[in-house]
């Protein structure tokens, strides 16, 4: 089971927004205005005409951005763009146009012909063959942050609205929808708020609101609390839930804070069906007074996480401004069974691993002449990286 959800608050400090602004070009030289020289009539040449001189040739256009990422084995994938969505099939070697003229920040797929991509305007694509791509019916202007289905027609949703104070906070209420019919339509479900789902089939399925955790087995129409985190900092606190099946998951919650290089986040895992959560990572310098000392850190911020089929769990880590960025895979049990090294500075835009050898990375690459975006590839478990886009 696959699919991409960042945390529900994006910080741009890490550069997880992949529908950032392009990156800022050197302003052209200014021209001072001079006089016309006045040239004086020379007499007619008898000699043959010189060639003229060759034009300068023009610059070839700079490549459209890549925003996001998404294969669903090691051949078969998508690469949205600040412009479109790219697809392939030869794990990156070559991209197909499939949608233009709108920027794409996120991609989600069931497999290699059906799939999801959504735009900046919050308009969410369709296709049921890999490669021809529908628009599905405007929503009701709420900001899509999760899409998962466990059929080519049965999914869910999570659609957020923010929702601002007299003192000019705001906090985000997600709500979950649900479709039978491939996301064509969705509907309102359930009984309450919900910030993140996993489902494991039509039915049963986890979800996470805050530091509260809960189960359905009815598609999603009524929740079951399974547990309230024990977290000092009272947050808000927003989660992402990764499940393996009904015995093994792991949650990511994070605050919408940042300070001095540095945003809470907690990561708890559960081997009993959500009886009982561990802590296992923790941000150390805004919540090292209120957590156990000796529960390791991933990074600065909040990783990138997701689950494989195999129900092991792989992270991005984000750190900026390092050399560079952490690989690793985390057994169900909480062994690291895999690390690698990410070759950018910064946090990177979006992932996409379909087992613990083979991966994709959107991310910047920075120069004196400004910021770059790029897709990098790894076949070896983040031993190794080649760019595959642009070309």
């Amino acid at each position: 089971m696959r699919f991409i959800a960042m945390t529900a608050v994006l910080l741009s400090a890490c550069g997880a927004d992949p529908t950032a602004a392009n990156p800022s070009t050197p302003p052209s030289a200014a021209l001072s205005p001079t006089a016309t020289p006045t040239v004086a009539p020379s007499p007619k040449s008898t000699s043959e005409p010189s060639s003229p001189s060759a034009s300068p040739t023009p610059s070839p256009p700079s490549s459209p951005r890549p925003t996001a990422v998404h294969f669903v084995d090691r051949n078969h994938g998508w690469l949205g763009l600040s412009d479109g969505l790219l697809g392939t099939s030869d794990g990156g070697q070559t991209w197909q146009r499939q949608i233009a003229g709108t920027s794409v920040g996120r991609i989600w797929a069931f497999d290699t012909n059906h799939a999801w991509a959504l735009t900046a305007g919050q308009l969410l694509y369709r296709t049921e063959d890999g490669v021809r791509w529908e628009p599905t019916p405007q929503l009701d202007r709420l900001d899509i942050t999760e899409v998962q289905f466990v059929t080519p027609e049965i999914g869910w949703s999570i659609q957020v609205q923010r929702l601002s104070s007299p003192a000019g906070q705001y906090r985000q209420v997600g709500l979950p929808f649900s479709s039978v019919d491939g996301g064509v339509s969705w509907r309102s479900i359930g009984d309450r708020s919900m910030t993140s789902v996993c489902f494991l089939d039509a039915r049963n399925g986890w979800g996470a609101d805050g530091k509260q955790i809960f189960k359905t087995t009815d598609a999603g129409r009524t929740w079951t609390e399974i547990a309230d985190l024990a977290v000092a900092d009272k947050g808000p606190w927003y989660p992402t839930i990764r499940c393996a099946d009904a015995t093994n998951a792991r949650i990511q919650i994070t605050e919408p804070y940042a300070a001095l290089g540095h945003a809470p986040y907690l990561v708890f895992r559960t081997n009993d069906g959500g009886k009982t959560w561990l802590l296992e990572y923790r941000e150390l310098y805004t919540l090292g007074q209120s957590t156990p000392w000796d529960i390791p850190q991933l990074g600065s911020y909040p990783s990138i996480v997701d689950t494989f089929r195999d129900g092991s769990t792989w992270v991005v880590t984000c750190t900026p401004p390092m050399d560079s960025q952490g690989f690793l895979v985390l057994s169900r049990a909480g062994s690291v069974t895999a690390r690698g090294v990410v070759p950018f500075a910064s946090c990177v835009n979006d992932a996409s691993f379909v087992d613990a050898q083979h991966g994709w990375i959107v991310g910047p690459v920075y120069r004196p002449e400004g910021t770059e975006s790029v897709v990098v590839r790894t076949r070896d478990g983040a031993g190794s990286w080649e760019r595959v886009y642009p070309p």
